[in-house]
C-alpha cells in the first residue's frame, strides 16, 4: 500500500511526475513495492525490504532493477530469504517474525539517520 509510490517520490521515473529540482521527500522506505525495471535518477535516499517468497510483488524484480542514484544517494535493498508478501502483519499468512522485527530496526535507524526532528 503505497511501496511504489514511496519509490516515485524520491525518483526521476516521469512515471507519475518530473521533478524539475530537488526530490519532495527526504527519505523513502517501501517495504515489498511494486519495483520497476528501473529507477532512474534516485535523488533521496531509499530503503527496500522484501520477502525472497513473496509471489504478488517478486524481490527477484526488485534485484533485477537498474537504479541510478543523483550525489551517491544511498540505495538498499534488504531481502528475507523465508518470508512473503505481508511478513510483518501478524494477522497474514506470511507472517515472519524475525524479518518483521528486523524490518522495524531498519527503518528506525534509517529514518533517524536521514530525517531530522
Amino acid at each position: 500500500l503505497g511501496g511504489a509510490a514511496a519509490i516515485e517520490s524520491v525518483s526521476n521515473n516521469k512515471r507519475t511526475f518530473v521533478m524539475d529540482k530537488k526530490a519532495p521527500f527526504s527519505a523513502a522506505a517501501a517495504i515489498y513495492p511494486i519495483c520497476y525495471k528501473t529507477i532512474k535518477d534516485l535523488e533521496a535516499p531509499l530503503l527496500i525490504l522484501i520477502g525472497e517468497a513473496d509471489v504478488r510483488t517478486p524481490a527477484a524484480v526488485c534485484r533485477a532493477m537498474q537504479v541510478t542514484t543523483k550525489d551517491d544517494v544511498e540505495y538498499n535493498l534488504i531481502v528475507y530469504p523465508n518470508a512473503g508478501h505481508g511478513y510483518d502483519s501478524q494477522h497474514s499468512w506470511y507472517y515472519d517474525q524475525a524479518a518483521s522485527e528486523d524490518t522495524i530496526k531498519r527503518l528506525k535507524e534509517f529514518f533517524a539517520k536521514y530525517l531530522k526532528r
